[in-house]
């Protein structure tokens, strides 16, 4: 994982944007998964295990509920569930669209499950994707790449670090350290 953060900025700064675009346009059973890793940061392994997605369309905003896959009470790591909501807006719709449609074909849905077969052919994907959008580059997108691209966009923003570490599954703030980068 260590290279991981410092190759983060070898790649195109919206390379999730367009991972995500190609997933969507071509249909890929990847891309509702990929959806929820953009939407929340999570840990492939916590895709794996599956996330629940619900849409409340009265305030426009889509909640991934995750189970935490990095726990331990002894050294108090981890939380075991959380949730992370997403306002949608003009600017995001295109990328959260597919699973806002699926609720709207089905009113009645509740706590839809988002989830991979394996995190590793999950982070495979994403690396097969990013070699085909981008030939040429000696370092390729994996699902961590998301998950620390996550944590950038966050340290970035108006969220404080408890609310960044609860968003990305962290007891402490303390781990934010090994997560993003904050832009000077």
């Amino acid at each position: 994982m260590g290279n991981s953060k410092r190759n983060i900025k070898k790649l195109n700064d919206n390379f999730r944007e367009s991972i995500l675009d190609y997933a969507i346009s071509h249909n890929l059973k990847c891309a509702n998964a990929l959806i929820a890793l953009y939407a929340t940061g999570c840990r492939p392994d916590e895709i794996e295990t599956g996330i629940k997605v619900n849409f409340d369309s009265k305030n426009n905003k889509l909640s991934f509920k995750i189970i935490g896959s990095k726990l331990n009470y002894q050294q108090k790591r981890g939380i075991r569930i959380r949730e992370v909501t997403i306002k949608i807006t003009d600017k995001n719709l295109q990328y959260y669209k597919p699973i806002i449609d699926i609720f709207e074909k089905n009113p009645q849905a509740y706590d839809l499950k988002i989830k991979t077969e394996s995190a590793k052919a999950f982070s495979g994907y994403i690396t097969k994707i990013s070699k085909k959008l981008w030939p040429r580059k000696k370092y390729h997108a994996s699902a961590y790449s998301f998950r620390h691209a996550k944590a950038t966009e966050l340290k970035n923003s108006d969220y404080d670090k408890i609310e960044i570490a609860q968003i990305m599954g962290h007891a402490s703030v303390r781990s934010q350290q090994s997560y993003g980068r904050k832009s000077k």
